[in-house]
């Protein structure tokens, strides 16, 4: 017997919004759908399905990792690599916390030894540095030379007021095989302002770098971008503070090291294996043309 979606959910502890985003991703996708009103129903063995994706998900795993731990067709030496990997860093995430643990219990017992004054004395207190060289030191600012690019991928234009990029993504996602000749690098994200645009709308590229642009799958396009200089950023953890790394990167960042953007409207978000779907220990990189 099928089970409501919303049934499903309770059943599970699942969120119906969580449910339909992971069918989004192809993770759980319902066992069939009402064509009529789109009610969706799950069968009762998928909830072992789901079980296993919510158990990766609590092992810190991404959902890009975790569709990947859901093929059945993954080797068992593969399985294993992705599970060492893990063990790695959440080792080194151990490692980190308990070197804080530690600090903080030190200046625990001489606050309760001698009050805040005690405890303060034996902090380490930050040395004041010139403001560029802070950028340098906590974003791990470089200048890089990128070469010439060749993408393909699918296009988004408006103002992203409903996530319309996520979506754009996910839609990428499930088309990407399609794409010929890509070159094995990272996934691109280019954002522009071409002429012409209404007031308040840009251009989003969600897109492969390949070597030749040929045999583009239907629907997707392509960009070409030349060789040029870039200052790269680093965003760490949530997607919710992902807004507030470019506000500081075009308000604070680039001004103070002095550095102008080559175009306006015009950087570059860059996804290597380091991205984990904005979980706490997620990296991607961000790309800003800059004038020589």
């Amino acid at each position: 017997m099928l089970i409501k979606i919303g049934d499903f959910a309770r059943q599970t502890g699942a969120t119906i919004k969580a449910l339909r985003h992971y069918e989004q991703l192809h993770l759980l996708k319902p066992a069939w759908i009402n064509r009529f009103n789109g009610y969706r129903y799950y069968a009762p063995e998928q909830q072992d399905q789901l079980g296993k994706l919510l158990a990766y998900k609590e092992l810190g795993f991404s959902l890009t990792q975790i569709s990947s731990l859901l093929d059945e067709r993954l080797s068992e030496a593969e399985f294993q690599r992705m599970l060492e990997e893990r063990v790695k860093e959440l080792e080194e995430h151990i490692r980190r916390e308990s070197s804080r643990l530690e600090k903080a219990g030190a200046c625990l017992a001489r606050a309760r030894q001698g009050g805040r004054r005690e405890a303060e004395s034996s902090l380490s207190i930050p040395r004041k540095i010139p403001t560029k060289e802070r950028l340098e030191e906590k974003m791990e600012i470089q200048i890089k030379d990128l070469p010439a690019l060749k993408l393909v991928g699918l296009r988004y234009q408006g103002r992203n007021e409903h996530n319309e990029i996520a979506i754009t993504w996910s839609t990428f996602n499930r088309k990407a095989e399609q794409i010929k000749h890509f070159t094995g690098e990272a996934a691109y994200g280019v954002c522009s302002l071409p002429a012409g645009l209404p007031d308040g709308e840009f251009a989003y590229l969600c897109a492969f770098p390949v070597e030749t642009i040929e045999d583009i799958p239907a629907g997707m396009t392509s960009l070409e971008l030349p060789a040029m200089r870039a200052a790269v950023f680093e965003h760490r953890g949530s997607y919710e503070t992902l807004g507030k790394t470019y506000t500081n990167i075009y308000q604070k960042w680039l001004p103070a090291a002095g550095l102008q953007p080559l175009e306006k409207g015009l950087d570059l978000e860059v996804y290597t294996d380091a991205f984990k779907d904005f979980a706490p220990d997620s990296v991607m990189f961000i790309y800003v043309p800059i004038k020589a």
